[in-house]
């Protein structure tokens, strides 16, 4: 019995690892922002289109991956992207045009968009008894990795340029990609692929677009991350750039209070997990939306310093309640046949909508301000609850 555990606890140290690099591909690029629009002399417009075209990559990379695990076999997705983000963090840092930077995005979004998928399958395949606590633990890497993304930012101001940064994350990738293959050794193929192979692609997607119909839970899911996504991953790419010129705090002042929302966001990942291990979907989602919503209301409608710190004590939890309520949900409700499939299909959704958070953001800022821009986010908010109230359990578990 210790044995297993013991490899088990190894991988998921390594699986931790390898998506603590990878999620400091977006973590550390709102830090970026106005250095980068200041080097380069870009709009917020065009520097929200970085981050849009990373997420559409991340969406090509994780609809790769929802068809190519069943072929091929998962491991292939958690050894390779890393150096594919490293062959992007490189353009990105050295980078003298705004194109070759969006090339850059291009791979980073890519790598990151097949290993993501790959990685939340595999813990949780790891800890099926206690799926919620560990899929919260793991997402939990990505508001920690702000942490990383702050040290390599303030790492790259101190030795003089924002290309430092960007190279301190590819090198990090580098090794830890390097170590997850000698220690755990060459990733194995699935031996059941050859039944698979036989489809083509078209066929596959067709055969996909059949079981994704079938699947209430995930049709709900798919239809819950639009809004979530336009709202979270546009309004954290701008934080940083909001308490600067909106809020009027000083450069220093602001990363440390976007560092101190990226992790609040780790206890609404495990307080979300374990609840709904204990509470079920609709109440976990309930909870986690009414503190977006009382949140985000202060922190973007109310002025003073305090409405911003109690503002980000709420919404910030149930920022990251959301997303691991959704990841937990659907690994656990799927069917095991279609569970690579269709959690892969989610992954691209989240990307794909995701995607559209930084530019229309971007775009509202440059049009009607930080204040207006947020009010209409509050709005998509709302759209929410009518569809986390139709979630019944019953209807969810799979046949």
């Amino acid at each position: 019995m210790k044995e297993p555990e013991a490899s088990k606890s190894l991988r998921f140290t390594l699986l931790s690892l390898s998506f603590f690099g990878v999620s400091l591909t977006f973590t550390i690029f709102p830090l970026l922002i106005l250095p980068i629009e200041e080097s380069l002399n870009i709009s917020h417009s065009l520097a929200g289109l970085i981050y849009t075209i990373m997420f559409i990559a991340s969406a090509v990379g994780r609809f790769t991956e929802s068809f190519g695990a069943d072929q091929i076999g998962r491991d292939v997705f958690i050894y390779y992207p890393g150096y594919l983000i490293v062959a992007g963090a490189t353009i990105f840092a050295l980078s003298p045009t705004y194109w070759l930077l969006v090339l850059g995005a291009l791979l980073m979004g890519l790598g990151n968009g097949l290993f993501i998928p790959a990685g939340f399958a595999a813990v949780s395949e790891l800890f099926p008894n206690e799926r919620g606590k560990f899929i919260g633990l793991y997402d939990s890497i990505f508001p920690l990795s702000a942490l990383g993304a702050y040290a390599v930012t303030s790492i790259g101001t101190l030795l003089g340029s924002w290309r430092f940064a960007v190279g301190l994350l590819g090198i990090y990738l580098f090794f830890i990609t390097m170590g997850l293959y000698l220690i755990q050794g060459p990733p194995a193929r699935n031996d059941e692929g050859s039944s698979v192979e036989s489809f083509s692609l078209t066929d596959q997607v067709k055969e996909a677009i059949k079981k994704a119909k079938n699947s209430p839970v995930f049709l709900k899911m798919v239809t819950l991350i639009i809004p979530v996504s336009i709202f979270a991953k546009g309004v954290v790419n701008f934080i940083p750039a909001y308490l600067i010129q909106a809020r009027g705090l000083s450069q220093g002042l602001a990363n440390l209070l976007y560092i101190v929302f990226m992790g609040l966001i780790i206890p609404g990942k495990m307080i979300s997990g374990r609840a709904l291990d204990r509470k079920g979907a609709r109440w976990t989602f309930l909870f986690v939306i009414g503190f977006i919503l009382a949140g985000f209301t202060l922190f973007s409608q109310i002025p003073g310093l305090w409405a911003i710190g109690v503002g980000i004590f709420l919404v910030a939890p149930g920022r990251g309640g959301i997303y691991t309520t959704m990841h937990s949900h659907l690994l656990d409700k799927l069917p095991k046949t279609s569970v690579n499939l269709l959690y892969g299909l989610f992954m691209v959704s989240l990307s794909v909508f995701g995607s559209i958070g930084p530019g229309l953001v971007g775009i509202l800022i440059d049009n009607i301000g930080f204040r207006l821009s947020f009010a209409v986010l509050l709005f998509v908010v709302l759209f929410t609850l009518p569809l986390v109230l139709s979630i019944d359990k019953k209807e969810e578990s799979p046949t």
